[in-house]
């Protein structure tokens, strides 16, 4: 019973989102990084761009 109590007095961590319409539709994206990560939010969009790059993994 005691870990009910702690589990509610543990403030929930807020996630960040992105929201977008596009065509009438709305999407929301949930952003997560590890709390831990030595990579920045703009080094793991360099890399995923780059590695798209090099792959041929665009959309015609």
């Amino acid at each position: 019973m005691n870990e009910t109590k702690e589990k509610d007095m543990v403030q929930e961590e807020q996630i960040p989102y992105i929201k977008r319409n596009i065509d009438g539709a709305e999407y929301t994206v949930m952003i997560h990084f590890h709390s831990e990560s030595k990579e920045t939010a703009k080094d793991k969009v360099k890399r995923l761009l780059l590695k798209d790059a090099l792959n041929g993994n665009f959309p015609e």
